[in-house]
């Protein structure tokens, strides 16, 4: 039976929109200004996490709600497309952070957003970087950050992309092997508040990661793991200086404790080094 929302009372709109799922929510107060402003005190109400796939010629942005997810699609050639229970292809300008910034503020006005994945997948057609400056903007929180390009990125840029990591559950930063930017110890800080970092064909030094070991030893953190492979040969006498490791293994395994009282294992195989709580 059809309605009209207008015509309904509060408390009976507010449990129409109850049994909508974000997809139909979004595409619903999208439709005029006066629907928006209908229903905006609603829906704010609604919580839901964000998952946002950029690839060099399309990104997808994921809405998740109660365990489902519905998908918006953006290509550079048709503009982006809804995926529900049918498919619906929306004429749109190419696909670009301006737009992509558009919908993310959409998604913010609709929206309680609980916590964004985000995926850089390839070279993209602008800076990703500036899309993690829109979510610190807005006071979004990123539950996982996968990186997976750099050659093009500032060094200044990558530090920001880094302190996104302080609300993160996940950091997986994966390099161009010879375009890795040079990382220091101090940049990688925020990560003591991330629970899982990997860096994987990252520029660092042994000196700068024994600098962010001391930092990460006296200071705490959620870090439980560590995954680094390094395009330097990482030297296991220089960057467990100063740490008061006990060796088991020669230049390969070491046992230590956190200011804290939390023991943990280091590993060191050439070029990779892994950090994991142990108890």
């Amino acid at each position: 039976m059809a309605f009209q929302l207008q015509t309904l009372p509060y408390l009976a709109l507010e449990e129409v929109i109850k049994c909508m799922d974000a997809f139909e929510i979004f595409c619903l107060i999208e439709t005029s200004s006066k629907t928006k402003r209908l229903l905006q005190r609603i829906t704010k109400k609604v919580a839901i996490g964000l998952d946002l796939t950029m690839r060099e010629w399309d990104a997808f942005f994921t809405i998740v709600q109660n365990k489902q997810r519905s998908m918006i699609h953006f290509r550079s050639t048709w503009g982006f497309e809804f995926f529900e229970s049918g498919t619906r292809l929306v004429s749109v300008e190419a696909y670009s952070f301006r737009r992509l910034k558009c919908v993310v503020e959409a998604f913010i006005n609709c929206f309680s957003i609980e916590n964004i994945w985000f995926f850089v997948r390839a070279r993209l057609p602008f800076d990703p970087y500036w899309m993690v400056k829109t979510f610190e903007e807005n006071n979004l929180k990123l539950k996982t950050v996968i990186w997976r390009t750099g050659t093009h990125l500032a060094k200044e840029c990558m530090a920001e992309v880094y302190r996104a990591a302080t609300v993160n559950s996940l950091i997986d930063v994966r390099f161009e092997y010879r375009g890795s930017p040079p990382v220091s110890g101090v940049d990688m800080y925020p990560m003591i508040d991330c629970e899982k970092v990997v860096l994987h064909d990252v520029n660092l030094e042994s000196y700068e990661l024994n600098v962010f070991l001391r930092h990460w030893q006296s200071n705490g953190g959620y870090l439980i793991r560590l995954t680094i492979s390094s395009v330097q040969h990482l030297q296991p006498g220089d960057v467990m200086s100063g740490i008061g490791a006990q060796m088991i293994e020669q230049n390969r395994t070491y046992l230590c404790s956190t200011t804290g009282g939390r023991r943990f294992e280091v590993t060191f195989n050439r070029k990779s080094f892994l950090l994991k709580i142990i108890e």
